[in-house]
């Protein structure tokens, strides 16, 4: 999160190659560090160096991203593929991170991932078309300098403020729910470890492919409205849980909450980008702050799950958490904004 708003500041007008560039040899030099030492805070240490390396390469996605969206009328679907490649490396590689690690032990993860980052960035760097993207991010930075707004302007901004209240805050407490919430859960209801993957599996598929089809299926619907689905899915991804913990339900609630991840992240995203303010910022850095405010929900996440897990098996706190996402969606509805914001369609395929 640190590395996060720095990078904006400083390296902000740094060619994408290069940040990918900057990206691809702190994370290849971090994960190799993760190998190499042998005490729990050389570990830290180098995991806080592939952390600048993780926001580099954020930074560069959300610039390519910016960059190949136009107008913006494209942000939707190209950041649902975004999401995408993002929730499918994360279901492939812990599969493969599991693989490796029981056949050659867990440093090899570090080697293995490293090699991995390196092909990527050579694929990258050969199929992008840099000239045009950075033609495209010159356009939008000079707009965005003409047109004079300041970050801490659309900061203060009561539109801008609420949608990040209600669009950042829940889209990542409901992304933390694979992560700190699913395993502890399912061990705590009784549920096997095998079960656990199926339902890592599941809410990978339903993110990355019928997430991704959903953003193209509805993409007439306004932004505000295709938000307000994203957290009626949340609500609904964890209120099944409080019917029974039987493992159908559980798998219910884990495509749910992965429907919610790939359909939710791009269209929450692209309505905090749609924004009058946020519009006139430059798009990599309006992107940075949107995942920034996310970052911070995400840490508070943990205990947040972990008060909703109650040891004797009542769903109380699960319910009111169910509950909060649906008074999301429901104040979304509801709530006062411009015209033109209230009225927007999704952009074109």
């Amino acid at each position: 999160m640190v590395w996060s708003m720095m990078i904006p500041k400083f390296l902000g007008k740094v060619r994408i190659s290069c940040l990918l560039a900057a990206a691809s040899v702190v994370l290849i030099g971090g994960n190799i560090g993760c190998a190499a030492v042998s005490g729990p805070y050389g570990l830290i240490a180098m995991r806080g160096v592939t952390s600048l390396g993780f926001a580099l390469f954020k930074y560069a996605m959300n610039s390519i991203v910016a960059a190949g969206s136009g107008d913006g009328t494209r942000l939707n679907s190209n950041y649902a593929l975004l999401n995408a490649g993002l929730l499918g490396g994360i279901t492939v590689g812990g599969s493969i991170g599991a693989i490796v690690a029981e056949s050659m032990g867990y440093q090899m993860n570090y080697y293995f991932t490293a090699a991995i980052i390196l092909a990527g960035f050579i694929t990258g760097i050969l199929l992008m078309p840099w000239g045009l993207l950075e033609r495209e991010r010159e356009a939008a930075r000079d707009q965005a300098a003409a047109a004079g707004i300041r970050l801490g302007t659309v900061l203060k901004s009561p539109r801008v403020v609420m949608a990040l209240i209600l669009g950042a805050v829940p889209l990542n407490i409901g992304l933390m729910y694979v992560v700190a919430f699913l395993p502890v859960y399912m061990n705590n209801v009784g549920q096997s470890a095998l079960a656990v993957s199926y339902a890592y599996l599941i809410n990978g598929i339903c993110g990355v492919y019928i997430g991704v089809f959903l953003v193209r299926l509805l993409k007439w619907l306004p932004q505000r409205l295709a938000v307000t689905v994203s957290m009626a899915l949340g609500a609904v991804g964890i209120l099944v849980l409080t019917v029974n913990h039987s493992l159908g339900l559980v798998m219910v609630s884990a495509g749910v909450m992965g429907l919610f991840d790939g359909y939710g992240t791009p269209n929450v995203t692209g309505f905090f980008a749609s924004l009058p303010e946020v519009k006139r910022m430059d798009g990599a850095q309006a992107l940075t702050v949107f995942n920034v405010a996310g970052s911070a929900v995400q840490i508070i996440c943990p205990l947040l799950y972990n008060v909703t897990i109650q040891a004797d098996g009542k769903t109380t706190y699960l319910t009111v958490l169910g509950l909060g996402f649906a008074a999301v969606a429901a104040a979304l509805l509801v709530a006062a904004g411009e015209k033109g914001n209230m009225n927007s369609k999704g952009e074109a395929a």
